[in-house]
């Protein structure tokens, strides 16, 4: 504040208009601050997380597979070549919601474990892929 504004009007004087009228939202992404946003009644600051980890994994052996870990993604590759692979998936954990896994396979069947017992996914012998999705402690097929 200036040495010739004094008291309750020159503090509000020295106060950008914006800001008297509406509070600020200020959005960090990836360490970076952006400049305030007039948004009415927002936070005054909210956090997003950067990109999202990725996990790839390539099965040539029958045996159980990796889940992604909580806020990550995974991709796995089931090449079994010759041999048919039988691969088993484990659920994720309650805390997975929305990672992702991509089974990108030939050859091969993956036993997915649910509450109810397991259903089974079965590639042919030339590639296929599909995409998983944790909800809830189940994986579910999406697309």
């Amino acid at each position: 504040m200036s040495t010739t504004r004094r008291g309750f009007i020159g503090a509000l004087l020295a106060t950008p208009l914006l800001a008297r009228l509406w509070p600020t939202k200020e959005i960090v992404l990836e360490g970076v601050q952006s400049p305030p946003l007039a948004v009415p009644g927002a936070p005054e600051v909210e956090t997003f997380k950067g990109a999202r980890g990725m996990s790839i994994w390539s099965y040539t052996a029958d045996g159980r597979m990796s889940v992604p870990i909580a806020g990550s993604d995974g991709v796995a590759n089931l090449f079994g070549g010759e041999k048919r692979l039988c691969m088993a998936l484990p659920r994720p954990a309650k805390g997975s919601d929305g990672d992702c896994l991509t089974l990108v396979g030939a050859n091969a069947d993956v036993t997915i474990a649910t509450e109810a017992g397991a259903d089974t996914l079965s590639f042919g012998p030339s590639r296929a892929a599909t995409k998983l999705i944790a909800m809830n402690g189940e994986w579910v097929l999406w697309g």
